[in-house]
């Protein structure tokens, strides 16, 4: 009996589920995960997930001397290339859908009572466009994107999918957790 024929969609996988961090959600995950950034990971092949950056992470670092004595691994090579071979790049003409979410965004931040930093918005603005969740424990920044429908996911959301969808274990999952309520 003769093979099937292979349909042309049979071998194509559809693009990962992007999962944006904010760069609090990074500090406080990948010194426990490494590589964080750039796993595709998922039990179903056909829906799989990968975290990613935003560039101006390394900036905003870079200008905050309390969070380099705090977390003074980031710079270490490992992590440093990680984020340099798998931070979010954003195509040009995306880029001005970016640039016009970020001014509304701002000015619903300016309206409410919170206070997010350039680093925040930029994020928001990036989950608005991309339609991707946004990952922060930042309420300012939870509250805004239930305003504008912006999907937001605390860190206990994401290791919950993580460790549901294999890619961390339930240990591991309960060493972060641990670390984070410290």
């Amino acid at each position: 009996m003769p093979k099937p024929l292979r349909q042309p969609w049979d071998s194509m996988k559809s693009p990962p589920r992007l999962i944006l961090l904010d760069s609090n959600a990074y500090l406080r995950l990948a010194v426990s995960i490494h590589p964080l950034l750039g796993q595709r990971f998922g039990r179903d092949k056909q829906e799989q997930n990968v975290i990613r950056v935003i560039q101006k992470l390394d900036q905003e670092y870079d200008k905050n001397p309390r969070l380099k004595n705090k977390f003074h691994w980031v710079k270490d090579d490992p992590y440093a290339e990680n984020r340099r071979a798998e931070r979010l790049n954003i195509a040009p003409k995306q880029q001005k859908e970016v640039d016009q979410a970020v001014s509304y965004i701002w000015t619903e931040e300016r309206n409410s009572e919170y206070s997010l930093s350039p680093v925040d918005v930029q994020a928001l603005a990036i989950g608005f466009v991309k339609q991707c969740p946004v990952v922060t424990d930042d309420i300012g920044m939870q509250e805004i994107g239930k305003l504008l429908d912006i999907e937001t996911w605390s860190t206990i959301q994401l290791l919950r999918l993580m460790q549901t969808e294999e890619l961390i274990s339930l240990e591991k999952c309960i060493e972060i957790v641990r670390y984070l309520d410290h």
